[in-house]
């Protein structure tokens, strides 16, 4: 079946990011001959194209045709061409790209054309344009050297004939007068409004990137806990039958490259104690009724109900990996996403209640207070959500409305509304599902914006309900008003990306891990971030007002115990407790350090004042 205009746009992205650069721009030839006006494939030509006059007039055509293309606009505001035009013949450029044979046919592994590997980046970024030198400066700057030197050999003269040789005084005088037109600098000086991205030298081609096309479904490395206390055996009740298993990657290492710049440094580190866990953390969340970390993790597979001040651990086992995991409003039951399959967690008595087969693999789980699970699906494109009667062991396919694949979704604290956010689709949609009626959760609301605001593959909901936060750091309202529901209501201060986030409602604080974005990415969150999923976390914690989004402070994480290289330590989560004066951050340390248990977890009291802002 021949692959959408988007399918085929993914997979020459993917090339782009695989440095298969010739096989892309055939591909992208074809796409581009078959609609001369795909806004996405010209944005992705500019990833093509080696100069910035031709990303010029790429970004100029995008517009032309989508006069709100938020990409196009930043990348044309970010290039400084040369005042002279360059030539560039948008049309010719198409018409002279070659043209896949077969524009579905899978992708090779053909390496990247010598001439390619020099001129092409892998970013649409602009290069700086120095400013050009007058001829006149540079030779007035030789002559002024020259008689410098002169008058330093003459003074060793001087100083080794003695009183043989009257001293005498040279006095230069050089009077520099510039035409009023000559505002040439030999340096380059930036412009004050240039603000940078984090680390603009992309690592070297040899450096492993599996770990930034992680989704929320996919099992990563994680290694099993060297205790557990007690372990209870999964129960094999399975009243569906069994469907065919879709086998999931296992092998995503996780870390940051130790080369990634945070976009701002923090001096001052966070006060709190840090330990070690026994356990790799593959997903989380916070039961605020027992005041307990609720986490799951691999080799063995079980469920950790964790209390982060007496450190005790209580493990439940599971028959298959865990691939996700959702806590009920009321913090009593747990349920565990599989491949295939779902698990029920008693939170309380630290039991395991039940097991169910499913049709589909899970990429995201929410559990209402009565019983029934939402599973988002983590393969496939666009597909139906499903829902699961644990009372009954009943499967339901959803009919209301497709979902894309590997999406998040988030169960509101009233326990009717459920949010869905798009990953693997640019620009992402937020939406609003009602699940009042449990056997038919149907979609209420689709935000206005495309484009305009992008979630970037994440999203929190507020203690109080009535915010949400995206991943790109805006804030939306939450409200049964519909002329409220999920409208724009502010952006975090001084922030890009963030990874985590949580809500201090006793303080009026949110606390955030502060993301980046992709390695490769820098200059755009279309599409990098809301591809493929969450930004990547850093080692730094930041402390904003909840009620004007102003930051207050930001710290940087300690390094975990047992790290003896000082290798930098990288928050995945952060909780606040029941009463919301303690935070709690689960991080791992970089692959640097050397550790085999490389998780652990840092608390303290929220610091409500002080710290680098």
């Amino acid at each position: 079946m021949p692959l959408s205009e988007r399918d085929q746009l993914e997979q020459i992205f993917a090339l782009i990011r695989a440095q298969k650069i010739e096989e892309a721009r055939a591909r992208l030839g074809a796409v581009l001959k078959a609609n001369p006006n795909s806004t996405d494939g010209l944005y992705l030509a500019t990833y093509i194209v080696s100069s910035n006059e031709q990303k010029i007039k790429l970004c100029e055509r995008i517009l032309a045709i989508d006069p709100t293309h938020s990409s196009a606009k930043m990348l044309l505001k970010e290039l400084r061409p040369d005042p002279q035009e360059s030539g560039f013949d948008l049309d010719a450029f198409v018409d002279d790209l070659p043209v896949s044979g077969d524009p579905t046919h899978t992708m090779t592994s053909k390496p990247v054309a010598e001439a390619f590997k020099d001129d092409l980046p892998l970013t649409p970024r602009s290069t700086r344009n120095i400013e050009r030198v007058d001829p006149r400066s540079v030779l007035i700057l030789v002559v002024v050297v020259a008689l410098i030197g002169l008058l330093l050999v003459a003074s060793t003269l001087l100083r080794q004939t003695g009183s043989q040789v009257q001293p005498t005084t040279v006095l230069l005088v050089v009077s520099l007068t510039p035409r009023p037109t000559d505002t040439a600098s030999p340096t380059y000086t930036p412009s004050m409004t240039y603000t940078p991205r984090p680390t603009f030298t992309p690592l070297p081609s040899s450096t492993p990137y599996q770990w930034w096309l992680t989704l929320t479904a996919v099992a990563q490395t994680r290694r099993a806990p060297k205790t557990a206390v007690a372990v209870v055996p999964a129960a094999t009740n399975t009243p569906n039958a069994a469907p065919t298993r879709v086998p999931i990657p296992t092998e995503t290492p996780l870390g940051l490259p130790p080369t990634v710049t945070p976009p701002f440094m923090a001096v001052e580190v966070l006060p709190g104690q840090a330990s070690m866990l026994d356990f790799r953390v593959i997903d989380a969340e916070y039961s605020e009724t027992l005041d307990r970390i609720v986490a799951i993790s691999s080799e063995p597979n079980a469920v950790h109900i964790f209390d982060p001040e007496t450190l005790r651990d209580q493990a439940i086992g599971l028959d298959r990996a865990a691939l996700c995991i959702g806590i009920s409003p009321d913090g009593s039951r747990a349920a565990v996403g599989h491949d295939a399959q779902v698990t029920i967690i008693d939170l309380q008595t630290a039991s395991l209640v039940n097991t169910f087969s499913i049709s589909t693999t899970a990429s995201d789980v929410v559990l209402t207070n009565d019983g029934w699970v939402y599973v988002m699906p983590a393969v496939d494109q666009w597909v139906n959500l499903h829902a699961l009667n644990t009372t009954t062991g009943e499967e339901i396919t959803v009919q209301n409305g497709l979902v894309r694949a590997g999406g998040v979704i988030k169960l509101h604290p009233d326990g009717n509304r459920m949010y869905y956010l798009e990953r693997g689709i640019s620009p992402a949609h937020m939406h609003r599902y009602d699940v009042s009626d449990r056997a038919n959760p149907h979609e209420t609301r689709d935000w206005s914006y495309h484009g305009d605001y992008y979630p970037c593959g994440a999203m929190w909901i507020s203690g109080d309900g009535n915010r949400i936060f995206g991943g790109c750091a805006n804030a939306f309202r939450l409200s049964t008003d519909d002329d409220l529901e999920l409208t724009y209501n502010g952006t975090l201060e001084k922030t890009q990306m963030l990874s985590a986030l949580t809500h201090s409602t006793q303080y009026g604080l949110l606390l955030g891990i502060v993301g980046l974005y992709d390695i490769q990415a820098k200059s755009t969150t279309e599409i990098f971030s809301s591809y493929f999923g969450s930004p990547n976390p850093t080692n730094l914690l930041a402390v904003y007002n909840y009620d004007s989004l102003t930051r207050v402070g930001v710290y940087r994480l300690p390094n975990l115990p047992g790290d003896k290289r000082g290798a930098t330590s990288f928050g995945y989560y952060v909780f606040s407790n029941a009463a919301g004066t303690r935070f709690y951050v689960i991080a791992q340390a970089d692959l640097e350090s050397g550790l085999v248990d490389d998780f652990g977890i840092i608390r303290g009291d929220i610091p409500i004042s002080g710290g680098q802002s």
